[in-house]
């Protein structure tokens, strides 16, 4: 994340000079999160530690992002601001940048790219963008635009969210549908996810989406290799995997009531190891159901979210045969109630229920050696409110 202050270095003189020149419109736009939580509830891991509660995947390495058993504003609370660029005939710059709690306020550019409207309908874009993995992907970190204060992290927690590369952006009608399509391909990186620096290279991918008035449904496929710094099944020369992601959601939403429910599956390959215990990982399935009802500006809700890895023996040595092919596994249960009293803002409180056994994997024992928990379930509870923003 550090290499992004120097995008940002560079990016601001940029914009101070764009501003003064007349031809070229520029707007401004932005969001925001304050949100405080506290672990309710907790048990103690195998390495004497108490169990935390990670909002962000992303940010394993990060102590910030964790919710423990005092009360914290740092790991939802965030910042961003957008700036958008219109250059006439067509082309825009588009540049977003995110300061983040749970990277301890470190700002990074998340978005930096061109986009030419080479048909009415068709757009093109180069540079730095946003993998289209889930429903809520575009605006993921824009919390105002959905009723949690977080997407549930089974599913929205696969360590991946941008890449550097090229893609097309394609907008229709078919009789009463509404349809969107895109495609793209591009390399990316992601510093602190749970196995380490994950890297993808050469993915190539697509997202499409179909609304008609209430209802909506989207599909994704995306293909590429993947490979883990750091490790020793993972040099760069020859442990590059095939990996394949793919995601499938419907969702309804009448106005006084909204439901939903989004499937992914990621198959990344025997060679993806982690850096904490060197466990390596083969599939991972992961859903979640929401659904809610709104009393005019108020709308309580639930959400259920499993996720479900499947790990293989490689990297665990002598515990390899015990290991082969077992399922660890998490899930979580979220009652949360937003009210917009503002037309900007809203305020947000969510309790979570999340018992994971996946712990049994990425726990760190003495000297750094993994240490397992023989199956137990561990256990936390997590209580967050907050407010967020748009402007």
């Amino acid at each position: 994340m550090k290499k992004n202050n120097y995008w940002c270095a560079a990016l601001v003189p940029l914009l101070c000079l764009s501003q003064q020149t007349q031809a070229v419109d520029i707007r401004w736009s932005g969001f925001g999160s304050l949100v405080g939580g506290v672990v309710v509830s907790d048990e103690t891991l195998p390495n004497g530690k108490t169990t935390e509660y990670l909002t962000d995947p992303t940010m394993s390495d990060e102590s910030s992002a964790y919710y423990q058993d005092t009360i914290s504003f740092k790991p939802d609370t965030s910042f961003g601001l957008q700036i958008d660029a219109d250059l006439t005939e067509g082309l825009h710059a588009t540049a977003q940048l995110v300061t983040r709690g749970g990277n301890d306020f470190q700002t990074g550019l998340e978005w930096l790219y061109a986009s030419y409207n080479i048909t009415p309908n068709l757009i093109g874009r180069i540079g730095r963008q946003r993998l289209p993995f889930y429903n809520y992907s575009d605006y993921q970190e824009v919390a105002y635009a959905y009723h949690w204060i977080r997407p549930p992290i089974e599913v929205y927690g696969e360590g991946l969210v941008s890449f550097e590369g090229i893609s097309t952006y394609y907008t229709n009608s078919l009789g009463y549908w509404d349809l969107e399509l895109q495609f793209y391909y591009g390399d990316g990186e992601e510093e602190g996810s749970e196995v380490g620096r994950v890297n993808i290279e050469n993915f190539v991918g697509w997202a499409g989406t179909a609304t008609y008035d209430w209802f909506k449904v989207r599909v994704s496929t995306h293909h590429g290799e993947v490979w883990v710094e750091g490790t020793p099944l993972n040099e760069r020369d020859n442990a590059a995997e095939e990996s394949f992601f793919s995601s499938l959601g419907f969702f309804v939403d009448k106005g006084r009531w909204m439901l939903g429910t989004e499937v992914t599956y990621m198959r990344l390959g025997d060679s993806i190891q982690s850096v904490y215990d060197n466990s390596t990982f083969d599939e991972r399935l992961s859903w979640m159901i929401t659904g809610g009802v709104r009393f005019g500006k108020v709308m309580p809700h639930i959400t259920l979210s499993n996720r479900e890895i499947t790990v293989t023996p490689e990297g665990f040595g002598p515990l390899g045969p015990v290991y082969a092919n077992q399922k660890v596994s998490s899930q979580s249960l979220n009652l949360g109630v937003r009210w917009d009293f503002h037309p900007k803002a809203a305020l947000k409180m969510d309790y979570t229920h999340r018992v994971d056994n996946s712990d049994d994997v990425f726990v760190k024992g003495p000297a750094g050696l993994p240490q397992f928990a023989a199956g137990k379930a561990l256990e936390v509870d997590v209580l967050a409110f907050g407010l967020d923003f748009i402007f």
